[in-house]
């Protein structure tokens, strides 16, 4: 229900005469906010592998930094409208996350 509730929108802002444009926006949306996501785990695991002590020219922290650079690199080739509402679509998912984790706290919390 919920994806059916996030997938709707994104119909409605793809709506063109030609089918197939319409597709590759959809799946153009889905890209970039793949890509968006894949940047912030990246960025959680420079954070994490600083706060371990590894140094810069650790092997997965330089991992880390070329995914990092290659993601920001596809996105700025990306026009800024289709970025916008594939930033749109990650973020709306941070609050439905958090009342999630809330009720799974609330849940163990009870038992």
């Amino acid at each position: 229900l919920l994806s059916c509730g996030m997938v709707a929108p994104l119909i409605l802002l793809t709506i063109s005469e030609n089918i197939s444009k319409q597709v590759f926006t959809i799946i153009d949306f889905s890209v970039q906010a793949s890509l968006l996501i894949y940047i912030a785990c990246a960025l959680s695991l420079v954070k994490t592998l600083i706060k371990e002590g590894k140094k810069w020219w650790h092997f997965e922290n330089l991992i880390a930094w070329v995914a990092i650079v290659f993601c920001v690199s596809m996105c700025a080739s990306s026009d800024l409208v289709t970025l916008t509402i594939s930033l749109g679509f990650v973020l709306s998912g941070i609050p439905l996350h958090y009342f999630w984790l809330r009720h799974q706290f609330n849940r163990t919390k009870l038992s």
